[in-house]
Parts: structure tokens; C-alpha cells; sequence
């Protein structure tokens, strides 16, 4: 789950019902402002939506503050890639077809 105030994610055993560990999701540069300070703290960007792929290997975190979602490997428990979204990003749902801008 995402912990929004933190900046960080939270990985859960759901078998055995416990926090494993935290993964921190701080986004250097991007600091919070406006309401997002007030509500979150002065830190960095504020994760909100994720989205696991089918078979776990990957979780997708949406950086409402940034405007990006960072790819996190599950495995490794270590962001892998940084993702430009559109404004605000938040909500999100996975798709396994390929996209491609139509011509």
C-alpha cells in the first residue's frame, strides 16, 4: 500500500498478516506545496495510486505531487524506472496489450 504522508511504499506478508518492510519513494527536486505541504508534510512528492501487474513481479506508484509513477521491482524491492504521467497522476489499472499512437 501506499503511505502518502510517508512518501513511501509498504510491502505486506498477506499469509502472515504483517508489514515486511517499507520501500522509501522520495523524488528528489519535487518538494510539496500548497495544500499537499499542509496535508503531507514538507517532503517529496505524495504516492497515492498503485497498480500491480498479474504474477507480482512489478507495482506501478503514482506520484500525485511529481506528475510520474515510479516502476518498483518486487523482487528486489527497488524502484527500477521513473515514469513521466500526466497531471496529477492517481488511479490506475493495468493492461497487457501493447499501445501504439494510432496513425
Amino acid at each position: 500500500m501506499t503511505c502518502a504522508q510517508a512518501g513511501d511504499l509498504a510491502v505486506f506478508d498477506v499469509a502472515g498478516r504483517r508489514l515486511e518492510t517499507r520501500v522509501p519513494l522520495t523524488l528528489p527536486g519535487v518538494p510539496r506545496e500548497g495544500w499537499r505541504k499542509s496535508q503531507f508534510g514538507a517532503g517529496t512528492s505524495v504516492p497515492v495510486g498503485l497498480v500491480v501487474e498479474p504474477g507480482g513481479r512489478r507495482a506501478y506508484v503514482a506520484h500525485s505531487a511529481a506528475d510520474r509513477v515510479t516502476v518498483v521491482d518486487l523482487a528486489s524491492l527497488k524502484p527500477l524506472l521513473l515514469l513521466r504521467a500526466g497531471q496529477e497522476p492517481d488511479g490506475m489499472a493495468y493492461s497487457p496489450l501493447d499501445a501504439k499512437p494510432r496513425k
